[in-house]
């Protein structure tokens, strides 16, 4: 294979990356807009829900104190929220996506140079001659394992009887 071709071939798998990756990325942005959506509208449910309950008819109460304190935390958190521009505290693997995608688009794989590499075979490579070794090993073990064996009990037979 050519360098040519080796080239494009990973260009190709380099592209399938960047694109599973630049999707990847959508989806995560959305899931992340969708989140920060959902935590306006809760804040804005909760300021709601608070200025219903306000008390008008005494200021001065301690409950009163507290609404109105709620009231302007409510809404502080909502106007944050509503300038809030970074999406990774809401889906942190959009870091990851974004580190994967850059080192991605930073391999430049044209320019580069392959060498070829050679693998070496050896050919009438057989294991027969080892084979004959080891079946006449196992036969004159196993032979003078059985002689052993009925020396041994012979020995003892003989040995019993007297």
């Amino acid at each position: 294979m050519t360098n040519h071709k080796l080239a494009k071939k990973i260009n190709i798998i380099i592209q399938r990356h960047v694109e599973f990756y630049k999707q990847e990325k959508y989806i995560l942005e959305k899931i992340a807009n969708r989140k920060l959506k959902l935590d306006i509208d809760k804040a804005n449910y909760e300021l709601e829900m608070v200025k219903d309950n306000r008390n008008e008819k005494d200021v001065r109460d301690s409950y009163n104190i507290l609404n109105d304190f709620l009231i302007d935390n409510l809404t502080r958190k909502i106007n944050l929220l509503k300038t809030f521009k970074d999406s990774t505290v809401f889906e942190p693997q959009l870091i990851a996506v974004d580190v994967n995608l850059e080192t991605l688009k930073d391999i430049n794989i044209k320019n580069s140079v392959f060498n070829k590499v050679g693998v070496i075979k050896v050919k009438d490579f057989t294991t027969t001659k080892n084979n004959y070794n080891a079946i006449i090993i196992t036969l004159i073990s196993s032979i003078i394992g059985m002689i052993f064996g009925c020396l041994i009990v012979l020995i003892r037979y003989v040995f019993k009887k007297q």
